[in-house]
């Protein structure tokens, strides 16, 4: 498993009016990514969606964890954040990371015109952290070398606790589903090995946009 510690995610989720899904992105198009990728050590910030639930999350990547904490108290980032409050159906999350493996997304590499996002949270049971990571690592290098249209993925561990993030982006919705049974084949057989605390969630996501 490559390591890049040396690499941080923070991931911003929050519960919006499904009718409003539209307006937020906009606001984190026009207001939010570009608070975020003026800050110093800021590398990539992605936006995805669920329109029919209402979810969306936005995660951004960073070279130092000193950069990502700064950061939170900017007061262009926190202004931009409170925009979204006229359109929240609920609270707000945000949780930091470390990149375990697979590297940020590059905003500067063409984004196709439409791509999905896979994002797979899972709690490793105690003193299993290191093996479902390890676990997560392996698929996610043969997601990418079986189908083209899986295009990036990257590997968050918790900066706190046992809660990992896995993330994959494909080109193909028909490639992402037909991935889909392999996925809950293997996140079973990890919890049944008691490897994992609980089965692990997945939202499937629309891309909103990388920068």
């Amino acid at each position: 498993m490559s390591q890049m510690s040396h690499r941080f995610a923070r991931m911003t989720s929050m519960m919006l009016q499904p009718a409003a899904m539209g307006a937020a992105f906009d606001h984190f198009r026009d207001a939010s990514a570009p608070a975020v990728r003026a800050q110093p050590g800021s590398l990539a910030i992605l936006g995805g969606g669920n329109p029919d639930t209402g979810f969306g999350c936005a995660i951004s990547f960073w070279e130092t964890l000193d950069s990502l904490e700064r950061s939170n108290a900017n007061p262009k980032v926190v202004e931009a954040m409170s925009g979204y409050a006229q359109w929240m159906a609920g609270p707000f999350r945000v949780e930091s990371y470390s990149v375990t493996s697979g590297s940020p997304p590059d905003p500067d590499v063409a984004e196709p015109p439409q791509s999905w996002m896979r994002m797979t949270t899972a709690t490793a049971a105690p003193g299993k952290l290191e093996t479902v990571l390890m676990s997560y690592s392996d698929r996610l290098d043969q997601a990418r070398e079986r189908s083209e249209s899986c295009v990036w993925t990257t590997l968050l561990a918790p900066q706190i606790g046992s809660r990992i993030l896995v993330i994959e982006q494909w080109t193909s919705l028909p490639a992402l589903l037909a991935w889909e049974g392999a996925s809950k084949d293997a996140d079973q057989r990890l919890f049944r090995a008691e490897v994992l605390e609980t089965p692990p969630v997945r939202d499937r996501l629309a891309v909103y946009g990388l920068y």
